[in-house]
Formats: C-alpha cells, structure tokens, sequence
C-alpha cells in the first residue's frame, strides 16, 4: 500500500472513530436527560401525594404544620402556614439522583381560604331557639318571614325552646312550627300557623335538645382568623366601652366576614356595614335605632352576627338586620324588630312588641360551629 493511501485510511479511521466516541457521548447524555425527567414525574407524584394529605388535615382543622411521607422511591415534606383566615400549603417532592445527595425536587404551592362549613349549625336554622324556658305573650304576628314573594311563603319558619314552650295569648302567631324538649303548656294550638305545610308535619311536638353552645369570644375569633377591628375598652359615663354612633363600617365579603371584637360593653346605634360582619362582644351590647349588615345583591339572609356573652339590649323603635346570639338573654323597651334568627342562652318572654321576621344567616357567620367539611377556597396556585 502506498504512502498516500495509508494517511487516507488512518484518515477514515480516525472520522470513524471520532464520530463514534461523539455517539456514545450523545447517548449517554439523553440517558441522563431521560433519567432526569422520569424524576421529575416522581418527585411532582410524590408532591401530589402530599399536598393530599394537608388538604385533608386543614379540612379536620385549619391549622399551621408540617407532614412528611414517601410514594414509592420519592418523599415529600408539606409546611402549611396561616395568616389570619388563608393558607399556605407548600408541598414538595423529592426524587434521588443516583450519583450525588441532591435530590430532584417538584414543588407545588397552594393559598387557600377558609369560609367555613357548608351547612349551618342546628341551632343557627331557627328562627328562635331558646336555652331554657320560651313564653310567647301579645298580638299579631311575633314570627313571620322575612323573606319577600314565593320565598316567604316556602320558608320553613322553626321556633324551639330546650325548657318549656307556653303562650298566654290566643291572637299572638308564629307562622310556623313548634318544637320543645320540656313540655308545653298555654294556647299553643292557635298561636303556631305555618303558611306552607306541605308534607302534613306536626305543627307542634316534642323533639331531642337542640345544643347551644356558649359564647366564648377566643374561639370564635379564632375560627375566624382573628378580629379585624378590636376596640380599645375605655369606659364612659353610660357604661358603654365604646359607642359607635351614626356610622358607615366597611364589612366583608359572604365567605369572610370582618370581625369586629370588643372585650367589655358596646352602643350600636344607626350603623350599617357595608357587607358581611361578625360583632364580638365579651360583655353586653345595646342595638339601637338602625343596625344592619349589606347582603350581596338578590340574597334574602342574614349579613350580620351579633355575639355577646352578656345581654342585648334594644331600645323601642329599633330595627337589627342581624343574627342575634345573646348568651345573657335580650331585653327591649317598646316595639322592636329583628329582621334576622334569635338564640338566646337562657330563659326568654317575649312580648308583643318583639318581631322577628326570619332570615336565615349567612353560613358564613356561623363557622365556628358550621357542620358537614369545611370549605377551602382556592386563592391562588403555582407549580415548578
């Protein structure tokens, strides 16, 4: 073989073998790449897996923490943060890389909010409920609906007492149904008249106690992620801590009502909130001329709550568009209306110059005792 003829064969050679070397590097490398996805895929399998667990956790109870777990080869550690009534929930998977202490990692971010649970308690569907003895005394109608049109008509109006149901008078009307746990006693027969009872139901009857819990401000602030406006308690001459009068307050939206808390006594008198609010008072409340929560436009409910551990007092002419729970019981002067429910934690008589037209409240309003799941909101959502 000549000279010329062996250099061009080394040459080819060479080619050869370079070109050969260039595809093994090449496959090795889509090897690693592919390997690289397929971690992914596991460590975003395993970040699933976890996020499922902490969702499941803030549905039995919303709350900070951190959950760690394996799925298959992968692991995942969730840290769920609060900040008042929204939380953060990152949950991150990690998939090991062979050759090295770094992990693959996929993480998923969640912000949700709490609105509470779908279904209100028992004792917020009434539109009375009394912890004790209920004398219905007067004329006309005590209880009626609230509601406008076909609405009012179909609403199921519910009055329930855990001690005695009595009446003294045969003109005073409930328009609705009867319950209690004691006995009953009176003229009962002629003061309950339901506009709409279609399925034949008694309209008067003995039933299991309905439980109403105590009011204990910590606990319902926080279910609902704190106060957003707490007054200072700085007394006054009448005895009110503090006196809003003649005031436009901004509430909230239906699933996230403002909190409002006072720890002593408060005057509301002509105030409206300009959405959903819950007023929180550790000692009594007076209610007087005008006070009303704003419901979202078309919504014949509630878009006020007002707890307190003592009394509500309401002066005469007073209209409350509110759910009122007073644990200390409810005293009024002259003829007042609540367009709302009342739960009362003791005895009540109610005369005849106390209406209640019932409106159901916002489930909102009552979370702290809200039954069925709690509803998580999705705020926001991000994943890489």
């Amino acid at each position: 073989m000549g000279k010329l003829a062996l250099l061009l064969v080394l040459a080819v050679a060479s080619v050869a073998v370079y070109h050969g070397a260039s595809s093994g590097q090449g496959l090795t490398g889509a090897a690693q790449q592919a390997s690289e996805v397929q971690r992914r895929v596991l460590a975003r399998s395993a970040a699933k897996s976890g996020w499922q667990r902490a969702k499941q956790a803030l549905v039995g109870g919303f709350a900070a923490g951190t959950i760690t777990g394996a799925n298959g080869d992968a692991s995942y550690v969730v840290t769920t943060t609060l900040a008042g009534d929204e939380a953060v929930v990152v949950s991150e998977g990690r998939a090991p890389a062979p050759g090295t202490s770094t992990p693959t990692i996929y993480r998923l971010t969640y912000r949700l909010r709490a609105v509470g649970g779908d279904e209100l308690p028992a004792f917020a569907q009434q539109a009375i409920v009394v912890n004790g003895n209920f004398d219905i005394t007067g004329n006309g109608s005590v209880v009626s609906p609230g509601a406008t049109g076909q609405a009012a008509n179909e609403m199921p109006i519910r009055v329930h007492a855990n001690g005695t149901l009595s009446s003294g008078s045969s003109s005073v009307i409930v328009e609705g149904f009867g319950t209690y746990t004691g006995s009953q006693t009176g003229k009962l027969n002629t003061t309950f008249r339901p506009r709409s009872n279609p399925n034949g139901d008694p309209v008067l009857a003995r039933r299991d106690s309905i439980p109403i819990p105590p009011v204990v401000p910590p606990r319902i602030l926080a279910s609902n992620g704190g106060a957003d406006t707490v007054y200072p308690t700085t007394p006054t001459p009448y005895d009110w801590d503090i006196q809003l009068i003649g005031k436009t307050l901004p509430g909230g939206p239906r699933d996230n009502p403002r909190v409002y808390y006072v720890d002593g006594n408060a005057l509301l008198q002509d105030v409206t909130f300009t959405g959903y609010v819950i007023f929180v008072a550790g000692g009594n409340v007076s209610l007087d001329k005008t006070v009303r929560g704003t419901p979202e436009p078309g919504r014949q409910e509630s878009a006020m709550a007002v707890f307190t551990v003592g009394e509500v007092e309401m002066n005469g002419g007073t209209v409350a568009r509110a759910a009122v729970f007073a644990q200390g019981g409810v005293r009024y002067k002259g003829n007042v209306d609540i367009w709302g429910n009342l739960v009362i934690g003791g005895n009540f008589a109610q005369g005849g110059g106390a209406s209640v037209h019932y409106l159901p409240p916002a489930p909102s309003l009552f979370g702290t005792w809200a039954e069925g799941d709690p509803a998580l909101k999705l705020v926001a959502f991000r994943e890489q």
